[in-house]
Order: structure tokens, then sequence, then C-alpha cells
């Protein structure tokens, strides 16, 4: 399964057990970690930045990890001690078995998650390093590199990276054909000139509409009164 299907299963799973707010919160801030942390198969948070970043108290954080596996949608197994740590496992949940698909998410042996359909099994394509035989599989880019890539190249630039690495992050780094998105930059380089070309038509029409607003200053109107007052005097002069 891959990340939007795990979404998408997760709110069918929901119409029977009718997760809490808490409980739904959980399951998707452990659904992004593991995505960006390029699909681990376990990894471990601790528990007191888990109850800060979620906002919960150490009572309501196990309670709501409890039900999610008792669930099946998430496995875990907690360290006793002061500074307790507990490691992490999300699960496809277990009604997808009587639909005949398969009931865990595929992990390789390197621990590294690869997307895979539930059709016969395709050829991944992968990328050496250095001319090594190691194949490398692919991992979504980190924000940090984001915000490193957008320095400075469009208005906002911080915002804009910010924008740009949660849109393509919640959709799991995937085109809306649900290919892979090998290319980061690529799509990287096409929102920024988007960004750019949308500015500067923004100053074209602010531009625009500021030229003709001078044109009926209080300025302009002052000086086009005084010119009359000039012609009136000019003409009486004449007749006199």
């Amino acid at each position: 399964m891959n990340y939007i299907e795990l979404i998408n299963a997760f709110w069918e799973h929901d119409e029977a057990h009718q997760f809490t707010g808490t409980e739904t919160r959980l399951y998707f801030y452990l659904l992004k970690i593991t995505n960006r942390l390029g699909w681990l198969q376990s990894w471990s948070r601790n528990d007191n930045r888990l109850t800060t970043e979620l906002g919960v108290t150490p009572k309501t954080l196990r309670t709501a990890r409890q039900s999610l596996a008792d669930a099946g949608l998430i496995s875990y197994a907690t360290e006793k001690g002061r500074n307790s740590k507990t490691t992490y496992e999300v699960l496809a949940p277990k009604h997808f078995i009587k639909q005949g698909k398969k009931d865990l998410i595929n992990y390789p042996e390197n621990s590294l998650y690869i997307r895979t359909r539930d059709k016969p099994k395709q050829k991944q394509k992968q990328k050496l390093c250095n001319n090594s035989s190691e194949l490398l599989p692919h991992t979504p880019p980190d924000i940090n590199d984001i915000k490193l890539y957008f320095t400075n190249k469009t208005h906002n630039w911080e915002r804009e990276a910010e924008l740009f690495y949660y849109h393509f992050d919640g959709v799991g780094w995937e085109t809306t054909t649900g290919t892979a998105i090998k290319n980061w930059k690529s799509k990287a380089n096409y929102w920024i000139t988007k960004k750019n070309m949308k500015d500067e038509q923004q100053r074209n029409t602010t531009n625009i509409q500021y030229g003709s607003a001078n044109r009926n200053t209080p300025a302009t109107q002052q000086a086009g009164s005084i010119r009359a007052l000039e012609d009136l005097a000019n003409a009486i002069l004449g007749e006199a």
C-alpha cells in the first residue's frame, strides 16, 4: 500500500471504529513521520516530545495509541524509564485482509519502503550511486533542502518553500498519475517560475491602476484650477 491508499483505508476503517480527534491526529502524525523518514519500517520518538507536539497529556496519548493498536493500524513498544521512548510501526488496516489485499506494507530488506501495487511484480527503476552496484530507493527531499533551493529565487521564498514541501508531502511525492517524483527540482523550478510570473502580473496591474489614479490626484486637480483662474484673469484684462 502507498501513502494515499493508507489514508483512504483509514477513513474506511473510521466508519466502523469512530476514532476520536486525538486518535485521528496521532495516526496522521505517525503516518507523516514515517513518510518523512523514507518509510522506515519502525522508528522511535520520545513520549514527552510527542505529547508536546500533539498538545495532549501523557494519559491521553497512551489511550489513543492503544486504540489505534487495537484497531490494527499501528504497533508499538514502549521503553520504561525517565526519558521513555516508544517504537512505532504503521500497519495496513485489518479489513484489507478480508478484501484479499496485502495485509502488510511492503518493506524491502533494507527497511526502506518502495512503492508497490496489487499487481504482478514489476521491475523497479533504481539509480546507481557513484557507479556502485548498490541500488538506492527513491527518498523524498527534506524541508531544509527545499528551503535551500528556494533561497532568494522568488518573493517570500521561505513561505513558498514550505507551501511546496507540504503540498507534495501530502500526496506522497507522487504525480497525479501515481508515479513517484524522482526530480523534485524540476517541480520546484516550475513552482518558482509560476510564482514569479504571477507576481509580475500583479505588479503590472498595480502600476496601470496607479498611473490612472495619478491623473486624478488632488495636486493635479489643484494645478488645473490654477490654470483656469489664470486664463480667466487674462480674459478680463484683455476686455479691459
